[in-house]
């Protein structure tokens, strides 16, 4: 038999959950939330928080919100969403993510010339949930959430899941336990799926989909195939899986990675010249450049010195300051430490018209001790 370890507990860093956990065979449990600091009153639907255990010994313990579809539970789809990163909370999928657009209308001045543009702004505040942060600068106060009227919820049921293990508040009880990879993520995911159900079994014949952005492409088509297999082979509970949705996935790093110069000469963003000397150094593969090949390197270099000062995630809006740490052109992180975060100057936060402003008011929200015992984090304890 598989001896446990010893090891200390390797706990998520998402929010700073700076506390300890009690050795007990937990499987799975879930509460109702009847009540959410920052929101007035009690909440208009039904909202779930709990552990799912996974893995041999189940030492890996994965956070979920569940909210109940506010039309028809009994047959709305019920969706499994997986936030990308990999490492970013289930919280961006709850209050930031599938969220519309809008159309303002700028004012550039360039010289003595005035330009009218039509800048695309994230209506961030718009979620998949049916709660979002209101928008509106940060006093020191705990941020206020309100309803949202265009919540996907309104249709579906919605499990948001802090996955891969150290997520969010997901944790590990072993360091073994702390590893993930992409397949193990997948396993951990289907597994999760089929513990939930048991526990749930009014949900056990509605039409499920899988569904998440980012990263979590890598694991959302996986998970979708596994299913399918162990449901041919009779493994209980049955998954009604109807399919699965993927937003702005990721698929393979270096085809991805590659085309983003093709896209910045197309967009005008390098000029006709550098491009062109891209292309004969590097050969097309801008990615993984060979160390000895000093002349395409430099032009990568240059690439990013004339890019440096958009804001990526959508080029025609002013730069935005990431709440976690910008990501590289070549190596994007989504995730961040509460230390790293506190170590940002006050000046170089996302301002109010950013669409990464509200993941600071998520930041603040959820390391908020009020909050952490509405959603029933699990509290310090000794162990035995």
């Amino acid at each position: 038999m598989r001896r446990r370890s010893s090891s200390p507990l390797f706990l998520p860093h998402l929010f700073l959950l700076s506390c300890c956990f009690p050795w007990l065979p937990f499987s799975a449990s879930q509460a109702a939330v009847e009540y959410l600091p920052g929101f007035d009153g009690p909440l208009p639907f039904y909202f779930e928080t709990g552990y799912v255990g996974v893995g041999e010994w189940e030492d890996v313990q994965l956070f979920y919100y569940f909210v109940k579809s506010q039309g028809k539970p009994e047959t709305d789809p019920l969706v499994l969403w997986l936030t990308g990163g990999p490492g970013c909370s289930a919280l961006s999928g709850l209050f930031h993510e599938i969220g519309t657009t809008t159309l303002l209308p700028t004012i550039r001045v360039i010289g003595t010339n005035w330009f009218l543009t039509l800048t695309i702004f994230w209506k961030s505040v718009s979620s998949s949930g049916p709660i979002h942060f209101k928008l509106e600068e940060y006093n020191g106060k705990l941020p206020s959430l309100i309803l949202n009227p265009d919540a996907w919820t309104q249709v579906a049921s919605i499990i948001f899941v802090d996955l891969p293990v150290l997520t969010g508040f997901s944790y590990a009880r072993t360091e073994a336990a702390a590893l993930s990879s992409d397949n193990l993520d997948i396993d951990q995911a289907v597994e999760f799926l089929r513990k939930w159900l048991k526990e749930h079994g009014e949900f056990k014949s509605n039409p499920v989909y899988i569904g998440g952005d980012s990263y979590a492409g890598i694991h959302i088509p996986g998970a979708a195939l596994r299913i399918s297999n162990e449901n041919e082979q009779g493994i209980q509970p049955v998954i009604n899986l109807e399919g699965y949705l993927v937003g702005n996935g990721r698929a393979n790093a270096t085809i991805e990675q590659n085309s983003k110069i093709k896209f910045a000469h197309r967009m005008a963003l390098i000029s006709d010249e550098l491009y062109e000397s891209l292309r004969r150094s590097c050969g097309g593969e801008y990615y993984n450049v060979d160390p000895s090949n000093s002349e395409c390197i430099k032009h990568v270099r240059d690439f990013e010195k004339c890019t440096s000062g958009l804001y990526v995630a959508q080029i025609l809006s002013p730069e935005c300051t990431y709440v976690s740490p910008k990501p590289t052109r070549m190596a994007p992180r989504r995730s961040m430490s509460l230390e790293e975060l506190l170590e940002l100057e006050a000046e170089s936060l996302p301002r109010l018209g950013c669409p990464t402003f509200t993941y600071l008011l998520s930041k603040y929200w959820a390391n908020d001790e009020s909050v952490q015992s509405a959603l029933r984090v699990r509290k310090k304890a000794t162990l035995s």
